[in-house]
């Protein structure tokens, strides 16, 4: 059968379910348990409390970021892509770079570069992509970008990204930052800034990008949300954008 009726708890092998398998915590080794799930059209995605990311389902776009595109029954890591950080061999710390001293916190001077992505925490799933945030406020994106929903680069039309890319800023100027939470619809792709801005990329045939009727139906770089006409004290003028409006503050 390919449904099933009941839930069903999921795993990462025919033995481990997902939220059971082992992680260094310095001196020992713990399960590393689930805080966070989404969820696509034929995809799922889901976040350990150690910052990694776990997916399974649906993968001919390349959504669930483990370097392929075969379909998968089990969870499986997302790799890491584009992204570089660093475990200490000794306590399983991760880092971002090797600390400038050469040693962890814990005293360690070994470290490996991490295969998968880390320091995750937060996710979001549209049709065929997946976003994840990191503790550092920046982005990460996998998976179809036809309609240019990975807001990494110029890509041209139907490119696949089978494992994560950092999310650009505007105008492709370094890469979003700043960022506390992410959302996706279909073939779209949001961000909500810390200063209360939000700024969206992707498909826009039907405006769900938020930038007026004339605006062009595919936006491949994060692009700030405009506010229409209205005019009220949750809204800013920019000068630099020809006194146009955004959205600000949304909590």
């Amino acid at each position: 059968s390919h449904s099933a009726v009941n839930p069903q708890r999921v795993r990462i092998d025919g033995e481990t379910y997902l939220g059971d398998q082992l992680i260094q915590a310095k001196d020992s080794m713990i399960p590393d348990r689930i805080t966070k799930i989404a969820a696509g059209e034929h995809h799922m995605v889901a976040l350990t409390q150690s910052g990694r990311v776990w997916a399974w389902g649906r993968n001919e776009s390349g959504q669930l970021g483990n370097g392929n595109q075969s379909d998968q029954g089990y969870a499986v890591p997302v790799l890491a892509g584009e992204q570089s950080t660093y475990v200490c061999d000794e306590c399983g710390a991760i880092h971002y770079s090797v600390p400038s001293s050469g040693k962890c916190v814990c005293g360690g001077e070994s470290f490996t570069r991490s295969p998968y992505l880390e320091k995750i925490i937060g996710l979001a799933a549209g049709t065929s992509h997946t976003l994840a945030l990191t503790d550092g406020g920046r982005v990460w994106s996998w998976g179809s970008h036809q309609y240019g929903q990975l807001g990494a680069r110029q890509y041209p039309d139907n490119i696949k990204s089978t494992t994560p890319v950092q999310v650009k800023g505007y105008l492709a100027q370094g890469s979003l930052e700043n960022v506390v939470k992410v959302a996706a619809g279909g073939h779209s792709s949001a961000a909500l800034l810390r200063d209360g801005s939000i700024w969206a990329w992707g498909r826009n045939d039907a405006g769900q990008l938020g930038q007026g009727k004339d605006a062009p139906t595919r936006i491949t770089l994060a692009t700030q949300v405009k506010a229409g006409q209205q005019y009220h004290s949750s809204f800013r003028e920019d000068p630099d954008e020809t006194k146009k409006l955004y959205l600000q503050e949304i909590v």
